[in-house]
């Protein structure tokens, strides 16, 4: 009925239960932000059926990255996408997003979800240029390490955001490395620091395996993984009896 599509209370439980339901809500109700946010907390998909008041309001629009921002940032127009700072938002910790900032921070603080692990993947969704910017790409390989895929060619060549992301990342993050830098001694001298083990070894360029001092350590760090896993095996069975 009109009087209940105009209930706050009643759209939110009803925007819980369905979130198509909000195309239901009353002319005056689809305006609220409260409403707008327990539906973007349901599917970020909703942002498409918000009013273009709010699609359009930009402190609105960086409260729901701050909220959402792996899976937001797809829904979002270019204007956002392409807007430095709600990208550096969507790219934060949630623990470092300030909502005090913003000028209606409540609801914001009633629905934040622990889904903020994967933020770092939002740099997939964002302009050229912004997947050019260093900083970025910096802080969205730190959140995730799989970012690295989706930074520009350039940053792709750079040697210490290549690290930053192996050094909490799987050495499969290689593939994703320039080329250049899978020949560049200094690159593979800190691999064997941050990756003892060398499993990166068949990633790397002839000319580096046919190294004798790479060589040398790469036959170390083999005989290391074999002592440790012994020493696991061991362990496990010792425990087990």
């Amino acid at each position: 009925s009109p009087e209940l599509c105009a209930d706050l209370d009643f759209m939110k439980f009803a925007v819980r239960f369905n979130v198509s339901y909000i195309k239901s809500a009353g002319a005056e109700l689809r305006q609220n932000a409260d409403l707008a946010f327990v539906a973007l907390s349901c599917s970020s998909s909703a942002f498409a059926s918000l009013p273009e008041s709010l699609r359009n309001n930009r402190d609105f629009v960086m409260q729901c990255v701050a909220l959402d921002a792996g899976s937001l940032m797809q829904y979002l127009p270019e204007k956002y996408t392409s807007d430095r700072e709600i990208v550096a938002v969507a790219l934060k910790e949630p623990a470092n997003i300030e909502l005090d900032k913003f000028s209606n921070p409540g609801p914001a603080r009633c629905i934040v979800r622990d889904k903020f692990t994967s933020s770092g993947g939002a740099l997939q969704y964002v302009s050229d240029e912004l997947k050019a910017d260093g900083q970025l790409a910096e802080q969205a390989v730190k959140q995730n390490p799989w970012a690295l895929a989706h930074v520009s060619d350039e940053l792709k060549s750079t040697c210490d955001l290549v690290l930053t992301a192996l050094e909490s990342g799987p050495s499969d993050l290689l593939k994703y490395a320039s080329p250049c830098l899978l020949a560049d001694p200094n690159f593979v001298q800190n691999l064997f620091v941050i990756k003892p083990h060398a499993c990166f070894w068949d990633s790397l360029a002839p000319s580096m395996k046919e190294d004798p001092e790479f060589s040398r350590m790469y036959r170390e760090a083999t005989e290391k993984r074999r002592q440790d896993e012994e020493a696991y095996y061991q362990v496990m069975s010792d425990w087990s009896r």
